[in-house]
């Protein structure tokens, strides 16, 4: 009989101490909760900017592909002109040459 009123005693205790500590814990995960949502949120947000920003720097780089291609087309054109006027001015050297020759 001792034994089952020690027991009762001990159990209401623990049963007491219990209920005292529940609430504190459920209040705790909760805030937990919450922290781990809000952590979840700027997570989501930061990947959203960087995919942002990845996206801009492929349109970015992909216009300076464009500019760079056509700036080297100009300057091919270019070369090809000014390999033209080389040959014109050679050919123009050598007939003064050739009359600088035929006049000496």
């Amino acid at each position: 009989m001792a034994k089952e009123i020690v027991k009762n005693a001990a159990a209401q205790m623990v049963e007491k101490g219990l209920e005292q500590f529940f609430p504190n814990l459920m209040n705790r995960l909760d805030e937990l909760q919450h922290e781990i949502l809000e952590l979840r949120r700027e997570m989501h947000l930061g990947f959203d900017r960087t995919k942002e920003v990845i996206n801009e720097v492929g349109l970015r780089l992909n216009t300076v592909a464009t500019r760079m291609d056509t700036f080297s087309e100009f300057i091919h054109r270019d070369s090809v002109k000014v390999d033209t006027y080389l040959e014109r001015l050679v050919r123009v050297e050598e007939a003064l040459k050739s009359r600088k020759r035929r006049a000496s």
